[in-house]
């Protein structure tokens, strides 16, 4: 049996949990980034089973973006960077994990 790539995972367990991607906010090309972010905040732990902070999880969350952006400043910076500020501000009511620093 072929073992499924990290991406297959993220997308087949992130379906499983019913995420919504980048919830209220437009996808773009962050869609993978967003579900994996969808899987930290529901469950508190990675695709792998790994205990995650919120802080963590949202750091996360940039990294992917920052790798995934299409563009120099606004796919890679500036959107990431206003995602990143939007769940740290406003998206601790989501947060279903353990503590939350």
């Amino acid at each position: 049996m072929v073992s499924k790539g990290y991406w297959a995972r993220v997308k087949e367990h992130a379906a499983a949990l019913k995420g919504d991607g980048c919830t209220s906010s437009p996808d773009f090309f962050y869609r993978k980034c967003c579900d994996e972010h969808d899987i930290h905040y529901r469950t508190g732990k990675t695709v792998n089973d790994e205990p995650i902070t919120r802080a963590q999880a949202d750091s996360c969350l940039f990294q992917c973006m920052k790798k995934t952006g299409k563009t120099p400043i606004v796919g890679r910076f500036l959107l990431p960077v206003f995602y990143w500020a939007a769940v740290r501000v406003a998206g601790g009511h989501s947060w279903k994990g353990g503590a939350q620093p």
